[in-house]
């Protein structure tokens, strides 16, 4: 019999939002990391506290992040280091994560997400609820100001002096609807499509300028797709397909993330030398080329420089008059010697070793 479902929400407020739309979009994709089931809600003047809003489903993924409440830390932390203001609430249902979430944004109370304790929802205020401003200031023009005291009052009262709208929002934070479990509105966010570069053959190929012609399209094609998302490939799956042979399938893990179609193919090249393209007079040979972003990241521009503290103390120099992240960019093409030192004398025998923010003394950050 399979485990219980156990429903958890995490809801992330985001106060003083002034991001573009599509910022807010990336932030979805991003949280995908920790859940498929994202729901995103924008800014929205109308409302109170008209903080976007981002909803993480996390029913059934708390086992593989590591409990509730590391998986609200995580959040917070990779939030964090991208300098974004937000405010975290977690709890079972996903009215009760907003409220949370919404309350702690409004710097009222704490959201209880990061392993801090949890207040009482009924002292809450109410513009926790994401109500319209006009529904909050006649609560306020009454002396109702936590959710405690609205919920005092008899539902047929709430609906006769501030209509539907009101006992629905209660509903769906405290689930007590017709149906017990009316929940938050949840939109899910459609994952993106797979970053992919394919070529497909009309018919089995064993020729093998055909086929380094055909891997360099599908190269093409997948750093086409990456450019138009602004990202690089940080691992890469590499699948094969041959006419009655067994597929080659393998995995590419990059030091930096990277869209440049000729480093691609200088580590591609020697591996497709050592695939047996099979004999053509058997009806053998290349039959589809699939190359697939498992991972991917952003890519940083700029002029490569010399790594260590050297290397920061002239980006750090020149960042304001270059407008660009040289350090990041000097990190990119130390990441491809890796790639290049790791193609010749193997994954296994060539380690990455990043410096840590606070080392005083320039390490060695290639280690074989």
């Amino acid at each position: 019999m399979p485990p219980a479902v156990v429903p958890w929400f995490v809801a992330v407020a985001l106060p003083g939002w002034s991001r573009p739309r599509s910022t807010l979009g990336r932030m979805a994709e991003w949280c995908m990391r920790f859940t498929p089931r994202v729901h995103v809600e924008e800014a929205d003047p109308a409302i109170a506290s008209g903080a976007p809003l981002v909803l993480l489903d996390a029913s059934g993924c708390l086992r593989v992040n590591g409990g509730a409440g590391r998986l609200a830390r995580r959040v917070g932390r990779g939030l964090a280091r991208r300098g974004i203001a937000h405010a975290i609430g977690s709890a079972p249902s996903g009215g009760e994560a907003v409220v949370r979430a919404t309350a702690a944004a409004l710097g009222r109370t704490d959201g209880g997400g990061a392993g801090c304790s949890a207040p009482d929802l009924d002292s809450l205020p109410v513009e926790a609820l994401r109500l319209a401003e006009p529904a909050c200031e006649a609560l306020r023009e009454v002396n109702i100001r936590r959710i405690g005291e609205l919920r005092a009052i008899s539902r047929a009262a709430l609906a006769d002096r501030f209509g539907p709208a009101l006992l629905e929002r209660l509903d769906r934070v405290f689930m007590t609807g017709a149906s017990g479990a009316l929940g938050w509105p949840f939109r899910a966010v459609p994952a993106p499509a797979p970053v992919v570069g394919e070529f497909a053959f009309a018919s089995p190929c064993a020729q093998r300028e055909a086929v380094d012609l055909a891997c360099r399209q599908a190269i093409a094609l997948l750093c086409e797709s990456l450019d138009a998302r602004q990202r690089g490939v940080r691992s890469l799956a590499v699948r094969i397909e041959r006419a009655r042979l067994a597929p080659v399938v393998g995995t590419l893990h990059f030091g930096a993330p990277t869209r440049d179609p000729a480093h691609l193919w200088s580590l591609l090249a020697p591996r497709l030398e050592r695939v047996h393209l099979g004999h053509h007079e058997l009806g053998e040979g290349i039959e589809r080329i699939v190359l697939l972003a498992q991972r991917i990241g952003r890519c940083a521009g700029g002029t490569p420089l010399l790594a260590g503290e050297l290397g920061r103390a002239v980006a750090d120099a020149g960042a304001e008059a270059a407008g660009n992240d040289r350090r990041a960019e000097s990190e990119r093409a130390v990441g491809e010697l890796v790639d290049q030192l790791r193609a010749r004398l193997g994954e296994a025998r060539v380690v990455l070793v990043r410096e840590r923010p606070d080392a005083v003394a320039p390490s060695n950050r290639l280690g074989a």
